[in-house]
């Protein structure tokens, strides 16, 4: 027992002299900030939760606002929000900012100013959603959740052509809608998906849910997180099998097979696609997993490992290797045990990018790969379809 107690002793010694005092200021922030508005630091070292408590500022009696806490010695990514990523810091333009990055080497102090504020820059109302996409509804009802949430969906070029009005469609599920069309909507840079596809030629449907701002990690998290709370993934995928997916298949010309069925995301949204395709590997056949936080569920692995595949799965996992100092390790990990499942080389494919970071910039310029993989050019169908645009 006393032997014990020593080993204890010492692990909470070298806890402690492991973690750094950080000190985080905010010297500036735009004259429109209410001094009651809160103000937090959202990062991936807190699932990038923009309402933490645990990362919330406070403002001194000459406007400073500073927060102390400890971090391991590492880089962290962070943004600063009031509450929401709706209410996100731009720059003096009021355009997306980059994600800042701090790297931990032992105590430090950080000195920020915060230019502007999404969403009280006045600026022109510009759009650059596509004329393919549309909204199915602002206010979509999600029974499971007992909410509301807007729906937004891609239209490949080809489904308003007269001579392909009978043509059905691979479907493809993503998160996180705010961030796949329009730059207007999404606080820190869109994916370009409907750009993107359109460029490509590519004819899929994409059908892309807006995350529930507060409610992201709740919805997109399977289990519960003992820190960050969560664990209504599975009632948000109910959701998308039981009630979106019938409604998209009744109301669009779509291929409701699962080989013409893929759900993707990045993220936590990564995270729940992941386990979404494995829990419904007979209605998703095509995973997109763009820098999944395992970290947020270790019991995935357990989970993957009794997972026993019943279709041919394809998926698609994508990580940066500047993104966190355990992701590049945990992904692999993952592949491991999906490997001695047997996904063959054909089924699953894994990316790993030295530039690669966690942010939409990154997620956007790897998309078209992961869609080329994942949604094969049918042979011959570039042929058949400039006949069909000759007829």
């Amino acid at each position: 027992m006393r032997k014990r107690a020593v080993l204890i002793a010492f692990s909470l010694i070298l806890s402690i002299i492991c973690n750094a005092q950080v000190t985080v200021c905010i010297q500036s922030v735009p004259v429109n900030t209410s001094s009651s508005d809160k103000i937090y630091m959202a990062g991936n070292f807190n699932g990038w939760n923009p309402s933490d408590p645990n990362y919330c500022f406070t403002r001194n009696n000459k406007g400073v606002y500073s927060l102390k806490t400890t971090f391991k010695p590492g880089t962290y990514e962070f943004k600063v929000t009031r509450g929401s990523w709706a209410k996100v810091e731009a720059d003096s333009l009021g355009n997306t900012l980059q994600n800042r990055l701090i790297e931990i080497k032992g105590d430090t102090t950080l000195n920020i100013e915060v230019d502007s504020w999404s969403d009280t820059y006045e600026k022109e109302m510009v759009h650059t959603a596509s004329r393919s996409v549309r909204l199915v509804d602002s206010v979509f009802y999600i029974p499971q959740l007992e909410t509301h949430r807007r729906v937004w969906i891609y239209l490949p070029k080809s489904y308003f052509d007269k001579s392909t009005k009978k043509k059905h469609y691979p479907v493809l599920y993503m998160h996180d809608g705010q961030n796949l069309f329009d730059d207007f909507y999404a606080p820190y840079g869109e994916w370009n998906v409907d750009e993107t596809l359109d460029s490509l030629d590519k004819e899929i449907i994409v059908v892309g849910i807006d995350h529930g701002g507060n409610e992201r990690l709740n919805d997109y998290s399977p289990y519960q997180n003992l820190k960050y709370g969560g664990g209504k993934g599975n009632k948000y995928l109910e959701f998308i099998v039981n009630t979106l997916r019938p409604y998209i298949n009744c109301h669009y010309r779509t291929l409701k097979d699962v080989e013409n069925t893929g759900i993707m995301g990045s993220s936590m949204g990564g995270l729940i696609s992941f386990y979404g395709g494995l829990k419904y590997d007979k209605v998703f056949g095509k995973i997109g997993v763009f820098s999944p936080s395992f970290w947020f569920h270790p019991i995935l692995y357990d989970y993957t490992n009794k997972w026993k595949p019943e279709r041919k799965t394809h998926m698609y996992i994508l990580a940066g290797e500047k993104e966190s100092d355990s992701l590049v390790y945990e992904v692999k990990k993952m592949e491991s045990i999906l490997r001695k499942k047997g996904l063959s080389e054909d089924q699953l494919k894994v990316v790993f990018k030295p530039d690669g970071r966690h942010a939409e910039w990154f997620w956007r310029r790897e998309f078209p790969d992961a869609i080329n993989w994942l949604f094969p050019e049918p042979a011959n169908s570039s042929i058949v379809r400039k006949l069909l645009h000759k007829l």
